[in-house]
């Protein structure tokens, strides 16, 4: 099930995965792809991971001061919460940053880029199976 919030985000659900796609970065689309993240993450029992994708593969999607602003306040939010984070960019430069973005921020999560959805996909449910097994 997918919700179009605008012409600029997507939302949907793959189970216990929440699944995001961001158009633009504009502060709106910005503000909700966060504000989803973190509603996600303390909606769920603190010793229950979350499983969050993220697909940043949209040409119109750059990283602004402003998403690493709100990436850093998140980031530092969800700091000791365990979780698996699925990043999708289109450019090498994108993965680049992201990488050492998360990298600065230590933490009990699991992150891992992928350069398209089928497979940024595939490893989330992945997890998701592992654990219940």
């Amino acid at each position: 099930m997918s919700e179009k919030v605008s012409s600029e985000i997507e939302i949907s659900r793959d189970g216990k995965a929440l699944l995001i796609k961001i158009h633009k970065s504009t502060r709106g689309a910005v503000d909700i792809l966060f504000d989803t993240v973190l509603q996600d993450i303390e909606s769920r029992p603190i010793d229950q991971p979350f499983y969050i994708l993220v697909d940043f593969s949209s040409e119109a999607v750059g990283l602004t001061p402003y998403m690493r602003q709100r990436a850093h306040e998140t980031l530092m939010k969800i700091r000791q919460r365990k979780g698996y984070f699925a990043f999708i960019f289109a450019t090498l430069f994108g993965s680049t940053m992201s990488s050492i973005i998360m990298r600065t921020y230590r933490s009990a999560h699991t992150f891992k880029i992928f350069r398209n959805q089928v497979e940024a996909r595939e490893w989330l449910l992945g997890q998701i199976r592992e654990l219940a097994v």
